[in-house]
């Protein structure tokens, strides 16, 4: 397994329209495609099994990478949420992401 990649629909009355997406790819296996063609499954599926009208996740601000290749594939930053994570010191911000379908 080089990586996953799900969305799964809030269970609160009124938002199960909305999911929240989670992924992940090995490095070695990055910048390959191989994240493209899975979030593009994923929310293909998300759309059209479960009835998802959007897609949200959250991003460290820090994960350049990471926020460009959401970018990409057309989410927008909504919101940031400050001093999430604290390591040795140093605090990570954390974006809020979400796509239309």
């Amino acid at each position: 397994m080089i990586g996953w990649c799900d969305a799964a629909p809030y269970s609160y009355r009124g938002m199960n329209h909305v999911a929240v997406l989670g992924m992940g790819i090995l490095p070695e296996y990055r910048k390959m495609g191989f994240g493209s063609k899975l979030l593009e499954l994923t929310i293909n599926h998300a759309k059209e099994i479960n009835n998802i009208e959007k897609i949200e996740l959250e991003v460290f601000k820090q994960n350049v990478g990471g926020v460009e290749f959401y970018k990409k594939h057309q989410f927008q930053i909504e919101g940031e949420k400050a001093k999430v994570r604290k390591i040795d010191g140093a605090y990570d911000n954390l974006y809020v992401m979400g796509r239309f379908l």
